[in-house]
């Protein structure tokens, strides 16, 4: 009876699909499990062999802030891709042919969330992993826990840039095998959804990380922000301004939560050389969140206004362009989709 039943089963897949691509189908979901599986080997690597001997040293070889950068939310990591695993494991135990895999990897969206600050903070991780290397102790301690035995010739660069790789890497996989899933199938509409979420999610972080490197830009030019630079902030838009007046140009910022401009050039002597910053005051901002009303002047060219509960802020920008590019960014920033 069984034999009967799997040829049944065998000869309705063979008219209802192309045999082809449900192969191609079963292929790309052991892909998208084995590499699953090597990503987390790899998050292994790092934390057994870098950041745990590290933060075991207490200092001795790097600074516990430097450490804390270097490997920042790998651990988050590394328990969002072993629950991947897991996930994508059953799909494999369990496969058939009319399995839907776009509904297992829908249910792993909010498993990327690390991945995402991951990326998000890549920028600061290679800077401090420069400036780490000009440690001699460190330089020597990485040399000798790579090698083909521990990280099969992998550097610790390449061991750090994988998580960044790997949300691209989903949307690849995905975008194969909505290639090899026929209209008919049940999965079609879940892939089709899974590959356009994993699109966007590529988009929005590489747009995302784009303006988190861009706030450490403005950072270094900002003299007494507190705390400027933060893993959830990033900086949209900046654009010299007039402010309240045309009295005095200043040069006004639009970060995700708050708008800052300054107006105060100081000079900072650091190793008999000067450096001018901008002085950031406490009384130039705004939050987003305090605003009320917002608009274009129609009385003053070039303006805009914005409205607080008890304060009224006018911004007079020295282009058109520069204005219609303002309004744009704050109304996306005010009113996400």
């Amino acid at each position: 009876m069984d034999i009967v039943i799997a040829h049944c089963k065998g000869t309705i897949v063979r008219r209802t699909y192309d045999f082809h691509k449900m192969l191609k189908r079963k292929f790309v979901v052991n892909e998208i499990f084995e590499t699953e599986l090597n990503f987390v080997t790899q998050l292994n690597m790092v934390i057994v062999l870098f950041k745990k001997p590290l933060e075991d040293a207490k200092g001795k070889i790097l600074p516990k802030l430097l450490i804390r950068t270097l490997f920042h939310n790998i651990d988050q990591v590394m328990t969002a891709a072993c629950m991947n695993a897991n996930i994508f494991q059953k799909c494999i135990v369990d496969w058939k042919y009319d399995s839907c895999f776009g509904k297992s990897i829908l249910s792993t969206l909010s498993n990327m969330l690390p991945l995402v600050e991951y990326t998000l903070r890549s920028d600061m991780q290679k800077k401090e992993l420069q400036n780490a290397y000009k440690n001699k102790v460190f330089k020597g301690f990485v040399q000798l826990s790579c090698s083909e035995e521990t990280t099969k010739k992998l550097s610790l660069e390449d061991l750090l840039i994988t998580p960044i790789q790997r949300l691209m890497r989903y949307h690849t996989l995905l975008t194969e095998l909505l290639k090899y899933t026929p209209l008919k199938h049940p999965d079609y509409k879940y892939i089709v959804k899974a590959d356009q979420k994993f699109h966007d999610l590529v988009i929005a972080t590489n747009t995302r990380a784009k303006q988190h490197d861009l706030l450490l830009t403005c950072a270094s030019v900002i003299y007494g922000m507190p705390e400027l630079v933060q893993p959830w902030r990033y900086c949209i838009y900046y654009e010299e301004c007039y402010v309240n007046g045309l009295k005095t140009k200043s040069m006004c910022f639009l970060f995700n939560d708050v708008i800052v401009w300054m107006d105060n050039v100081v000079p900072l002597v650091i190793e008999q050389q000067a450096s001018y910053f901008l002085k950031y005051e406490e009384t130039n901002q705004i939050y987003l969140t305090e605003i009320t009303n917002h608009f274009k002047s129609v009385k003053i060219p070039n303006c805009y206004e914005i409205i607080l509960k008890d304060k009224h802020y006018s911004f007079v920008f020295l282009k058109h362009e520069h204005l219609n590019t303002w309004v744009n960014v704050l109304h996306t920033c005010l009113n996400p989709k």
